[in-house]
């Protein structure tokens, strides 16, 4: 009788144990699934990384059959997360993720997860939103103007990345792949189609002049003249982005949108922020190494970013719509800056 108890004990011990690890793994594949692109059904792209059936991966989502400790590296290592994803809510730990930039195609790469993140968030809908908090000029204004955007590759390259095949070069547009520049368009395109918050302050523009500035100043300019055409546009880039807050609507040639909502704070923001939700799906992207990006999903820290941001809304000056005054001044601020710097290149 006494070996028949402990053994049921043991089995009761045994299958307690087993029902909190499969409400774990329930639990740790839906987080999965909120990082998945949602570009086809998570089972399908879950069976794809796994090499299993499509029955044996529902057994699995269900908590029917138990991951294997090869499966749960291969997800991990899939989807870019730690193990301990379902801690991060519990403690003060939180993963990130970036990408290791050290060539083109690395860089290439980086471009079009922008992309696809941005095509993402468009098929989300009224359910999709990004917070900018912009210590810099948000990256995607720079990609509609096909000269700037060169230049600012070509320094985001060689000044910030070290990447050998530019080293000992000045700046020339040949040096920068058309592909880049044409999925850099194509990222400013989508980005027009994503409701938009952009908080500024009046410094945002001042990291790209110093950048002109210091090309100028050190000779890395292979055709003095081009630096005329990148200052040039610099100021249509700030003009038009004046013009969107006016009616509040990155896309000037249909009908207002209200897509895009600016804002002027006065407080150093010392960091770009970005609080991107989709849904309930909520991501945040912090700057890295000057170009590159920290993001992460854990919920605590997406939450607490978003209460901030909001906070920094609240103490901010709203300059998109009729807020005319407000706007020009800003705006004015900046082209002042922008015609210093052409002035002093031009003495």
């Amino acid at each position: 009788m006494y070996f028949f108890t402990e053994n049921c004990q043991l089995l009761c011990v045994y299958l307690l144990e087993k029902t909190i690890y499969m409400e774990a793994q329930i639990q740790f594949l839906q987080k999965i699934r909120n990082l998945s692109q949602g570009l086809y059904s998570f089972a399908d792209e879950l069976s794809e990384v796994l090499g299993l059936s499509a029955d044996s991966v529902y057994r699995r989502i269900r908590g029917e059959t138990a991951l294997s400790v090869d499966e749960l590296l291969k997800i991990c290592r899939h989807y870019k997360v730690s193990p301990d994803i379902l801690n991060e809510s519990e403690t003060g730990f939180v993963n990130f993720h970036y990408n290791l930039l050290q060539n083109e195609d690395d860089f290439e790469n980086y471009l079009n997860s922008f992309l696809q993140s941005l095509q993402t968030l468009i098929k989300a809908g009224k359910l999709a939103q990004i917070i900018y908090a912009a210590d810099d000029v948000p990256i995607f204004h720079h990609f509609n103007f096909p000269e700037h955007a060169t230049f600012k590759m070509f320094y985001w390259m060689k000044s910030v990345l070290n990447m050998e095949v530019f080293a000992g070069k000045k700046f020339a547009y040949h040096l920068i792949s058309p592909n880049l520049i044409n999925l850099g368009k194509a990222i400013y395109e989508a980005y027009c189609h994503v409701p938009v918050i952009e908080i500024w302050t009046e410094e945002s523009l001042n990291s790209t002049l110093n950048q002109i500035l210091y090309y100028w100043e050190s000779g890395l300019f292979e055709n003095p003249k081009d630096i005329a055409v990148i200052i040039e546009q610099t100021y249509k880039m700030i003009d038009l982005i004046q013009k969107q807050a006016e009616v509040s609507s990155k896309t000037l040639n249909v009908k207002k949108t209200d897509n895009f909502l600016m804002y002027h704070t006065e407080i150093q923001i010392g960091n770009n922020c970005v609080l991107v939700t989709a849904g309930e799906q909520k991501m945040v992207y912090i700057r890295h190494q000057t170009f590159n990006t920290l993001r992460s999903t854990n919920p605590n820290f997406c939450r607490e970013t978003e209460q901030w941001l909001h906070n920094e809304i609240r103490k901010s000056m709203p300059i998109s719509g009729v807020a005319e005054k407000q706007r020009y001044q800003f705006f004015q601020k900046i082209k002042q800056k922008i015609d210093r710097l052409a002035n002093k290149i031009n003495q």
